[in-house]
């Protein structure tokens, strides 16, 4: 059995008490283990027959494409001429006045007025890369509109960043005693290493404490104590590191510098795993932190000061998968 399936997150198509029974928009299922809209269909929609995925393809706009000018003027001129070539007459269309009000509109009219140039926009850079991933995620073949329906040459679709390639080597962390700082983006794992690895730590975090003066006052606090002291800020600055470093002196500890320098794509896919597997005060941050982070590190460095420095990269970051965190994220 063949079937045309619709997927979108446009809840304008809701405004349509019809179309609202037909397709199942706005439903987030990614909670679940496996890619959520297509996995609805199957379960609820498709009486638990499941989708012949080796059989199935998708096509989407949104492939994270950026298309060169010598494609770009191609394709605009092959749609043009498709557009040009096609019978209208049996067809009848609307369009929105300003006033919201629908008229009558003729097609062929229409396109005959046009130029290669006004088609520019509509392909000069995809708004995202979400359909891409959705069919990467659902194991099915992906197609854009412009390779399916107009038959343009096939432009090469690339992944930034593949989830399943982090942690490949994961780094044996050995740290027992004295002051770790930590250095790295929002959502790049500081958090998780102090609650799974440096369990012998006390973590001061800026995000509980508020501000730079109280972490470091619980933090001396804690070393008069004679505990293990663990720094979860992002500490982007030589500055910033200074302050803690002086104070593992103070009291003739060991300081450890842990520098997370994980790629910028690595910090935006846990930031959106974030955003779907919410935990308390666990939660997203807004992307611009991510960029500010890196175009304000002062990466740090063993001159600095440190008895031990210890560098995690994307691979070698000892990460706990879960079948979301191992999806394309959009």
């Amino acid at each position: 059995m063949k079937a045309i399936v619709v997927c979108s997150n446009q809840s304008q198509l809701f405004d349509d008490p019809t179309m609202s029974k037909l397709i199942f928009a706005r439903i987030q299922l990614l909670l679940q283990e496996p890619p959520g809209m297509l996995t609805f269909y199957e379960e609820h929609l498709n009486g638990g027959i499941k989708v012949d995925r080796d059989n199935t393809f998708y096509v989407g706009d949104a492939a994270g494409r950026f298309w060169s000018n010598e494609l770009l003027k191609a394709n605009c001129e092959r749609v043009l001429a498709l557009l040009q070539a096609a019978d209208y007459s049996d067809k009848k269309y609307m369009r929105k006045k300003k006033n919201g009000q629908l008229e009558e509109s003729d097609a062929a009219t229409i396109i005959a007025k046009l130029k290669p140039s006004d088609l520019r926009n509509k392909f000069q850079r995809d708004f995202s890369d979400c359909d891409h991933k959705f069919a990467l995620n659902n194991g099915i073949k992906f197609y854009t509109p412009e390779d399916y329906f107009c038959r343009l040459p096939h432009m090469k679709l690339t992944i930034d960043f593949e989830p399943k390639k982090v942690g490949l080597e994961p780094i044996a962390l050995d740290i027992t005693d004295g002051m770790i700082i930590l250095v790295g983006p929002p959502a790049s794992g500081k958090t998780f290493l102090c609650k799974h690895v440096f369990k012998a730590f006390t973590r001061v975090n800026q995000d509980e404490l508020k501000t730079k003066d109280k972490c470091l006052r619980v933090a001396k606090e804690l070393l008069q104590q004679g505990k293990n002291v663990v720094i979860d800020n992002t500490n982007s600055t030589v500055a910033a590191r200074q302050n803690y470093l002086a104070l593992s002196k103070e009291f003739g500890v060991k300081c450890t510098l842990v520098f997370l320098d994980v790629s910028k794509d690595f910090s935006l896919h846990f930031n959106r795993f974030r955003k779907l597997v919410e935990q308390p005060g666990h939660q997203a941050v807004p992307q611009v932190a991510i960029h500010t982070y890196y175009s304000k590190l002062q990466p740090p460095k063993e001159s600095e000061g440190y008895e031990r420095f210890i560098r995690i990269t994307d691979r070698t970051f000892p990460v706990q998968h879960t079948p979301i965190s191992q999806m394309y994220l959009p």
